[in-house]
């Protein structure tokens, strides 16, 4: 999704407010993050001209769809980000967003703000006890006995002692 700002280019002071929802066409880049699908964003703000660069406030609102890195379930996450950039059509600023024919993608600057702005590590809830090791039961809903009667190799020692 693109909007235009052709009208604020080099005119000082004026300033255009927007408000779209859309979906992303393309989330390959937000799987790594554990994100499984996401659900319209919803974007609102405005820009507003400084006369040779721009500069563009907006509050982002997206339901994801993220799968658990502890248990592999998926769980639905509200995400809502305030954002602000300035929007130039200098190319050697590498703090700006480029401008390019006069339009600003928003789909590029809601990807890049989710990754900076998404935790590393996707949890459904943060006491979440993930997977057994052994079984591969979740550990959430069931208690397993895989690791009750095991000895660790290095206290075996010890529990030979107890037993004398």
């Amino acid at each position: 999704m693109k909007i235009s700002v052709k009208s604020l280019v080099g005119n000082r002071g004026a300033s255009l407010d927007f408000r779209e929802t859309f979906s992303l066409s393309d989330i390959s880049l937000l799987e790594s993050m554990g994100v499984v699908s996401a659900s319209s964003v919803t974007v609102c703000g405005n820009v507003k001209s400084y006369g040779s660069s721009l500069m563009i406030h907006c509050f982002i609102e997206i339901e994801l769809v993220k799968r658990c890195d502890r248990c592999l379930c998926e769980y639905d996450e509200m995400v809502e980000i305030e954002a602000e950039h300035r929007i130039t059509k200098d190319e050697e600023d590498i703090n700006v967003i480029v401008l390019e024919d006069n339009e600003i993608d928003l789909e590029d600057l809601i990807v890049d703000e989710l990754l900076i702005q998404l935790p590393t590590q996707s949890l459904c809830d943060e006491d979440c006890m993930g997977l057994c090791p052994e079984c591969g039961v979740d550990l959430n809903f069931v208690e397993c006995d895989c690791g009750k009667n095991k000895v660790d190799a290095r206290m075996a020692v010890l529990l030979d002692l107890l037993n004398e």
